[in-house]
């Protein structure tokens, strides 16, 4: 998946062809992202939707290239870095982190540093909270 300066978002598929060793790559489709895209992800429950930051809009697509999500973030800054999960979606600008779950803010930060990027990974497939983590990683238990 790559976008340009004009805002045009394309997806690209890479097939192997029969009987041979190497792959055929195919356009999938190509959709207006907004102006001047700043940031590309692969969201959703098997990583199969483009989800595309413009400014301070998010916009959604399908893997056929229809669209199935927009809004407006309303942040004063621009969006420079995000990571989709199933539910939420994390957001970094320049100062600023938020976090939306379903479309709705529910977590902001404000730093003193500029945020270069952001990432998550799932510790555990159960829920684990950072408060744990933190009486966790301080506690002198060893778990075997």
């Amino acid at each position: 998946v790559v976008a340009d300066e004009t805002g045009t978002i394309l997806c690209f598929t890479a097939k192997k062809v029969v009987g041979q060793s190497s792959f055929v790559v195919e356009k999938a489709f190509a959709a207006p992202g907004g102006k001047d895209p700043s940031r590309l992800e692969l969201g959703g429950d098997a990583r199969d939707s483009v989800f595309a930051a413009s400014s301070a809009t998010i916009r959604a697509y399908s893997k056929k290239g229809k669209e199935f999500l927009r809004f407006n973030t309303n942040l004063s800054e621009p969006i420079h870095s995000m990571w989709v999960g199933e539910e939420d979606i994390h957001i970094g600008g320049e100062y600023m982190y938020n976090q939306f779950v379903n479309c709705k803010d529910t977590y902001f930060f404000m730093s003193n540093d500029r945020i270069n990027d952001i990432t998550c990974e799932c510790i555990t497939n159960t829920q684990f909270s950072a408060e744990t983590a933190a009486r966790v990683a301080s506690s002198s238990t060893r778990f075997e």
